[in-house]
């Protein structure tokens, strides 16, 4: 029958980005595991208060919800609703990207608390702040997208500790490490919308 197909990989490998390669492990309908989020309008793909079922219809991984500017927005203000002491406008001066998977959640926290953004990239394998500068004493959000094992969280630590900014917290979506407070000289607290140990 013309247009009546069925897709079918090997799944080997999932990366964060949920793009399944490979030609080993077990049998997967590709077609059916999109069709539950292509066909639903962006606003559609927010499950209120359900941060895991929020990412299951972006495609399964924390990385799949970047694509759709209305949910990390809805993360954004919901990291500002749970945690206004912290990340509500006035309280916060810049917001840093820890790293690549923390670009898009930081930008919109940034524009939402009224601070500024900047970003923590790698050039040669060294973590560095490129185009954008920091001020001395003022307080600084890192933004991830999820917490997991803290070497990114060290870099930017390094980077920040030597530009003496006072970082008041880390905030990211989700928080797989089981830990609720991140440790480099000084104790700072992992603001989560979802923490799973």
């Amino acid at each position: 029958m013309a247009g009546d197909f069925t897709f079918r990989i090997w799944v080997y490998s999932v990366d964060r980005t949920g793009i399944f390669l490979g030609s080993k492990g077990r049998q997967m309908n590709l077609i059916e595991n999109l069709r539950s989020f292509l066909h639903l309008k962006p606003k559609e793909l927010i499950v209120a208060g359900d941060i895991p079922a929020t990412i299951a219809n972006c495609g399964g991984s924390i990385g799949g919800t970047e694509q759709f500017p209305e949910v990390t927005d809805y993360f954004a203000r919901e990291l500002i609703r749970l945690h206004p002491d912290v990340l509500s406008e006035g309280k916060v001066n810049c917001v840093v990207a820890a790293s690549p998977d923390g670009v898009v959640l930081a930008s919109h926290l940034a524009h939402l608390a009224a601070a500024r953004y900047a970003s923590v990239q790698l050039h040669n394998g060294v973590p560095r702040f490129e185009r954008h500068h920091l001020v001395p004493k003022e307080n600084v959000v890192l933004v991830l997208d999820e917490c997991k094992n803290f070497i990114t969280l060290n870099d930017a630590m390094a980077i920040l500790v030597h530009h003496k900014v006072h970082v008041t917290a880390v905030a990211c979506v989700l928080n797989t490490s089981g830990r609720s407070e991140f440790s480099f000289m000084t104790r700072v607290p992992i603001l989560a919308l979802h923490n799973a140990a």
